[in-house]
């Protein structure tokens, strides 16, 4: 029988051959001398608890309630699992946790870190958070950060993409409004023709801009501050 796995499986360590099996252990995060094991799905994560309880509320308190059971967490038979996770995301996450290199970000593109920040904004990471609001804007189309953005309630973000999406030349596509939702995406359109009104003018247009925008966003509650 063929490998089906394909190499973006390979890079997760994570098979997708199908049907049901026992849990494995990830090929990548299944650390020797950790000290703390998890489930997602049916692949196996031992890893080392101060991270977690470094960097995350969340799973600090779950660390918190597993003391009531010693052996939950301690052995591949008594994971902890992790309820609607899957196994791709949470392995995403451990790159950030343990990165191959310092120098080089592993994670490229936008589906990628949407699995980070979909973990950190869940379990309250507030640092890792923080590290996709600043890697958003590098990587992701003006569009996916707004949504984005409103989805995690990242603050910083909204304004600036929004602004850029007003002054672009293009207008905006059916399936970048449709990403946006009716409302911001009213919002955009609308701030647009501002912009497009006042633009003889553009100075005077970017100097009122971020305050617009945050005005029209407010009205929607999309303002992150």
């Amino acid at each position: 029988m063929p490998n089906t796995s394909t190499q973006a499986d390979r890079f997760e360590g994570v098979s997708t051959t199908g049907g049901h099996q026992s849990p494995q252990r990830h090929e990548r995060f299944y650390f020797p001398d950790g000290n703390v094991i998890f489930r997602a799905e049916d692949v196996l994560f031992n890893v080392h608890c101060y991270f977690f309880q470094q960097y995350s509320r969340g799973l600090a308190g779950m660390f918190i309630a597993a003391q009531r059971d010693p052996v939950e967490g301690s052995s591949d038979e008594n994971p902890i699992t992790l309820v609607q996770t899957s196994a791709v995301d949470f392995s995403r996450l451990l790159c950030i946790i343990y990165p191959h290199s310092f120098a080089e970000a592993e994670l490229t593109t936008t589906e990628e870190w949407t699995s980070v920040l979909r973990l950190a904004h869940r379990w309250q990471s507030d640092s890792i958070v923080d590290l996709v609001t600043n890697t958003l804007p590098r990587i992701a189309s003006l569009v996916d950060q707004i949504a984005l953005a409103r989805q995690y309630e990242l603050s910083g973000i909204i304004g600036p993409a929004a602004r850029l999406l007003c002054i672009r030349a293009e207008p905006l596509s059916l399936t970048e409004t449709r990403r946006l939702g009716a409302d911001a995406g009213h919002a955009i359109w609308r701030l647009r023709e501002r912009y497009r009104s006042g633009w003889n003018n553009r100075a005077a247009v970017v100097q009122e801009g971020d305050e617009r925008l945050m005005q029209a966003f407010d009205e929607l509650k999309l303002d992150s501050t």
